[in-house]
């Protein structure tokens, strides 16, 4: 990669300012050596996206000046070299936008779910499968995508999060995305469980879960559920310190008042919690109370699973933590008193008013 401004005596210092961000790079002379597109372009879309929040991408370049003169866009695959030629070396690039309807179409035509986060089809660590999906699902989420297949591309994209988040489905979709069986990936499941698929409603994706979690259990893929019975109904967990099973975004979305957040991955991942997590420090502090982990729905499926179970490994009174039965949805359709919006949610998606019950 291309050294940091002010690294080593042998480097080329380049300016390069773009979509209103300007960043100093040094190149090597190997790396002058490399495509302008690679050794300049590239590191400057990449550190922008990563540092400055900016959503661009090396092939929506639309014009670049290089010390004073304009190129042609064939030119930035020429080597670095031959196109800093005067002191000092300003790139200037400009950047052609994404529209509404440009986002959504990237991603229905993405032929698999690295393809439509924007990932490399390689493995994948969770968070960068989660900020991807930010990302992406931002671009297409029809609260603020008004094109008319915003929500069917916003699916698309919500469940391959729920895909490549899992490592046993990440590695069947790697290598379905390499040219394997895919083995895993979700595609031989019969339609009546593919709660992802069509335009259902928040009860009839909740209801297509629920088959499939079904359908899962009697192939034993959940195993022995010893703490099937460590449950608590929502009318009777008043006292309950509540635990936010969700992601971040779903969680500043509605969340039960005074729930904590504490966001469910993987059981590897949670296990590595310590004591010193806050939300594990404060729950010790109260360990007089009950603790109801909560998602959407609550179901064998659900964050909350793995969310309740690292808890149960962590405080030395593991019978303390309950799961909420129903999940907030549940919450949600007795009434019960919520922070933020009160309709009930599934992947994503809020349902009418009318559909709560």
């Amino acid at each position: 990669m291309p050294r940091a401004a002010g690294l080593g005596a042998m480097s080329t210092p380049i300016i390069v300012n773009g979509a209103g961000k300007a960043l100093k790079i040094s190149l090597t002379d190997k790396w002058m050596k490399k495509p302008f597109r690679t050794s300049v372009v590239g590191p400057f879309v990449t550190t922008c996206n990563k540092n400055k929040g900016t959503d661009l991408a090396a092939d929506r370049v639309t014009a670049c000046n290089v010390d004073g003169v304009d190129l042609d866009l064939a030119d930035l695959d020429a080597p670095a070299e031959s196109l800093l030629k005067t002191q000092p070396h300003l790139v200037v690039l400009a950047f052609g936008e994404e529209t509404p309807g440009d986002a959504v179409a990237r991603v229905l035509a993405a032929a698999d779910e690295f393809a439509t986060l924007g990932l490399p089809v390689a493995a994948a660590e969770t968070a960068a499968v989660r900020k991807a999906y930010k990302r992406v699902s931002l671009q297409v989420h029809p609260d603020k995508n008004a094109d008319p297949k915003a929500e069917d591309a916003f699916k698309k994209v919500f469940n391959a999060m729920k895909l490549l988040v899992d490592p046993a489905q990440q590695r069947g979709c790697l290598r379905k995305a390499r040219g394997g069986d895919g083995a895993g990936g979700g595609d031989d499941l019969p339609d009546e469980f593919k709660w992802w698929a069509g335009k259902s409603s928040v009860h009839e994706m909740e209801q297509a879960f629920r088959n499939l979690e079904e359908y899962l259990d009697a192939k034993g893929a959940f195993g022995e559920r010893v703490d099937d019975n460590l449950w608590v109904e929502p009318r009777d967990a008043a006292d309950c310190v509540f635990v936010d099973a969700r992601d971040v975004m779903a969680y500043v979305t509605s969340r039960i008042p005074g729930a904590l957040s504490m966001p469910g991955h993987t059981m590897a991942e949670l296990q590595a919690l310590t004591r010193h997590h806050p939300v594990i420090r404060k729950l010790g502090n109260e360990n007089h109370k009950r603790v109801a982990v909560y998602s959407d729905n609550g179901s064998m499926m659900s964050r909350c699973v793995h969310v309740a179970r690292a808890l149960r490994a962590a405080l030395p009174d593991p019978e303390r933590v309950r799961r909420l039965r129903g999940g907030l949805n549940g919450w949600k359709r007795l009434g019960l008193d919520v922070q933020g919006d009160e309709r009930a949610q599934f992947a994503g998606r809020a349902a009418a008013p009318d559909r709560l019950t």
